[in-house]
């Protein structure tokens, strides 16, 4: 199992950067909001670690 990891503005950016590049068999496996502090400004982060499910095939 391979984990990937982005890192959005917040949970449902990040999440939907995931789907976008890697599809629908998405699943978190960890999520960590945090704030990036610079000189007079403060951002919001949200890092979110993945990996992917292999689509099933249908059976007959």
């Amino acid at each position: 199992m391979q984990l990937h990891h982005l890192i959005g503005t917040d949970y449902d950016t990040a999440l939907r950067d995931a789907h976008e590049q890697f599809g629908d068999g998405v699943r978190v496996v960890f999520r960590r909001d945090y704030t990036e502090k610079k000189l007079f400004s403060s951002q919001h982060r949200c890092e979110v670690q993945f990996y992917v499910v292999a689509p099933v095939s249908e059976q007959r």
